[in-house]
């Protein structure tokens, strides 16, 4: 009888110990880097007029401090493509100064002057197009990094939950298996009392 208490508390030990180790696993682990990560993504996020850049430039402090602690992908990625926008923006800001320049040289000449003017629209229809495109592919890039991320977390996660589950079910199988020889035993041994 004290063998059977003995390893039924054993037993209930052992699916405590799991259940708590299994609640220690499903915290998140936020590390410095996860943090700036999300700050940053939390600045893009922010930065509705595309003229303002200081948001960008915060952001892409945020994530180079989060490349320093945390080698996770999304980030560099992340990183990459505010960059990439960044850059794009200067791009622009550069052709609008140049367009600029041009057109005060041709106001010397009328002609000049129209046919810039026609060109300057035409740019700026193109430049406004390939901006829409570019923000849309940066969109839907992002989009799809944080669907893939996601995915890839849920896997990992249900990979982890039955793995615990399979042990939880080997040590409950155990348990059984040594309470029944333990009760087994006790009948062998009231059996060989009685004689």
């Amino acid at each position: 009888m004290f063998k059977i208490i003995i390893n039924f508390i054993i037993g209930l030990l052992l699916l405590i110990y799991s259940f708590y180790s299994y609640l220690i696993w499903n915290k998140p682990i936020e590390s410095q880097g996860f943090i700036h990560f999300l700050k940053g993504n939390e600045l893009v996020l922010k930065s509705k007029n595309p003229k303002d850049t200081s948001n960008s430039e915060k952001a892409l402090d945020e994530y180079k401090i989060a490349m320093k602690t945390n080698t996770d992908v999304n980030i560099k990625k992340n990183f990459e493509l505010i960059l990439k926008k960044k850059e794009e923006q200067q791009k622009q800001e550069n052709q609008k100064k140049d367009q600029k320049n041009k057109n005060n040289e041709d106001k010397k000449d009328k002609k000049k002057n129209k046919e810039n003017n026609k060109k300057q629209e035409q740019n700026k229809k193109n430049d406004s197009k390939d901006q829409n495109k570019n923000e849309k592919n940066n969109k839907k890039q992002e989009n799809q990094q944080q669907s893939k991320s996601e995915k890839m977390k849920e896997n990992q996660k249900k990979e982890e939950l039955q793995s615990i589950l399979n042990r939880l079910e080997g040590n409950e199988k155990q348990a059984f298996k040594n309470n029944e020889k333990i009760k087994v035993n006790l009948n062998n041994e009231n059996t060989e009392n009685r004689w």
